[in-house]
């Protein structure tokens, strides 16, 4: 009394932390004894402290949980709160203390069942007692939410079936029948029974029963009616080739892939955006981007394709099959650029892929992206130890940008110590050579061999560079004049611009420095 009388005073003056202590503290002091927590029930009471007076009655009903008066009131509240838990605790003590009281544990079993707790013993609990009531309806109904957990909704129903038409009234027994109904499709009678329920005197979990179940009827009503617009749009457009066609491998039709194939056939692009824009999508999600990137590219919305085109990417990750699949959507619809962009990644999960390698070379060569090239050449020679013409490019590109110099020039001498004889080796070496000052041993690899002045290399800057450093500028113009910018990249061009301009200055050239 005195804790509690302690705690009213923290709360007069607005000392929450301390009311907390007190009012903990005041019902840990009543202890196991019955009379004590009696007597602060009704101090409590007197105050109208109702969220403490619950806090009594639970204390009180552990001591006494036989006791009607006091497990009623707190069954009251809890039902009233909607706290199934905690009805489903109340009915497990009950039934422990009392196992001769048939209905807790038909309580129990049910609230077991909502909650999907349990459900084992819950399902012997409900079988037993009905075994042993067959006539009691509320028992009945345990058991039919028992077989509706399990998986047989049919058997369920039917078993509801059984009750007289008074009792199928009750809100537990109409429940079950109207989920059993919707799970076993039948629409009408269950979207009957759905209606007259009740919902306001329903447990949370009860409302969760009903809402699956109208959802389950609505998505079936909503699989009738884009079949029938498959249909429809598959007979409009019959003539006309589908998206799925140009996939590589098989895909599952579900209603909504049928649905936007049926769409792009017809070419209705806003009928197809609306769609793919729905809440819902059954299907693969790179695909539902990629589509939407092409019906907002055909609408003239080219902000909205670009964006959704990038989340198709980062939806395809690294699966090779996904990847794959927007590689054939894009090389169908013409999209190079972002056919490649989605070959690079193709590459980085596969990066020992030649045939791709070449593809990628070739494109970002045309597009003069020398940094691209040089990135995933790279990723192919760490990945195989490349010593052919992949990584004499590497090495050529690698010092032609200024970058990765130092593992460049290590490959350099790598790869020529591989095949000397080749003449990509040797002047990706010799450039190598020139890199780190050593003009003198460069030109012993480059004087009077045939070098390739194609096939992605320019020897001619590497030759007039070498030969300028060694002060030989009639033959650095010579072989500067073999330069062809028509099939040179942007680094190629300035390093030639950079040579010109050292030859013109009548100035001793710095091997190292880049233009």
């Amino acid at each position: 009394q005195r804790l509690a009388l302690l705690a009213h005073a923290c709360r007069r003056l607005s000392r929450p932390v301390d009311f907390a202590d007190s009012w903990r503290l005041a019902l840990i002091a009543t202890g196991h004894d019955v009379n004590s927590v009696v007597r602060l029930l009704r101090t409590v009471e007197s105050w109208q402290w109702e969220a403490e007076r619950h806090d009594v009655l639970w204390k009180l009903f552990n001591l006494i949980p036989t006791n009607r008066t006091v497990h009623e009131q707190l069954i009251a509240r809890e039902f009233r709160d909607g706290n199934t838990a905690n009805l489903n605790r109340i009915y497990a003590r009950i039934a422990e203390a009392d196992p001769a009281n048939a209905d807790a544990g038909n309580n129990f079993a049910y609230t077991s069942l909502l909650l999907n707790t349990n459900l084992a013993r819950a399902q012997i609990i409900a079988r037993d007692l009905h075994r042993q009531h067959p006539e009691k309806a509320t028992y009945l109904t345990t058991y039919a939410m028992a077989l509706y957990r399990q998986g047989e909704p049919a058997q369920a129903l039917a078993l509801l079936e059984r009750l007289d038409a008074t009792s199928r009234l009750g809100p537990g027994a109409r429940l079950m029948e109207a989920v059993s109904a919707a799970a076993t499709g039948q629409a009408a009678r269950a979207s009957e029974l759905i209606r007259e329920l009740s919902r306001a005197r329903m447990l949370p979990e009860e409302r969760s029963l009903v809402t699956a179940a109208t959802g389950f009827l609505n998505r079936n009503q909503l699989l009738d009616d884009r079949t029938r617009l498959v249909a429809q749009a598959e007979a409009r457009g019959a003539e006309s080739t589908g998206w799925v066609d140009l996939l590589p491998g098989s895909l599952e039709r579900t209603t909504d892939i049928q649905l936007a194939d049926a769409h792009y056939r017809e070419r209705n692009y806003p009928a197809l955006m609306s769609l793919l824009q729905g809440t819902r999508w059954e299907g693969p999600p790179h695909l539902r981007h990629a589509l939407q990137a092409y019906a907002g590219r055909e609408m003239g919305q080219t902000a909205l394709s670009r964006e959704s085109w990038r989340q198709a990417a980062v939806a395809a990750g690294r699966d090779s099959r996904r990847l794959r699949d927007l590689d054939a959507l894009a090389g169908n619809w013409g999209w190079t650029s972002e056919r490649m962009d989605i070959a690079t990644r193709r590459f980085e999960a596969a990066p020992t892929d030649r045939a791709l390698l070449s593809e990628l070379l070739a494109h970002y060569r045309s597009q003069a992206r020398t940094p691209e090239m040089m990135r995933i050449l790279w990723l192919y020679v760490n990945q195989t130890d490349a010593t052919g013409a992949e990584a004499a490019w590497c090495v050529y590109y690698s010092l032609l940008c200024g970058l990765n110099e130092s593992p460049a020039q290590i490959l350099a001498a790598r790869i020529f110590e591989a095949a000397p004889a080749d003449p990509r080796h040797r002047v990706a070496y010799a450039f190598s050579l020139w890199r780190q000052n050593r003009p003198a041993e460069a030109w012993k690899l480059l004087e009077g061999k045939v070098l390739l002045e194609t096939d992605g290399m320019q020897s001619a800057l590497v030759e007039a560079g070498v030969l300028l450093e060694l002060g030989r500028k009639a033959d650095a113009e010579s072989a500067l004049k073999r330069f062809t910018p028509d099939r040179a990249v942007p680094e190629e061009i300035a390093l030639a611009r950079h040579l010109a301009g050292l030859l013109a200055m009548d100035l001793p050239l710095l091997a190292a420095t880049q233009p």
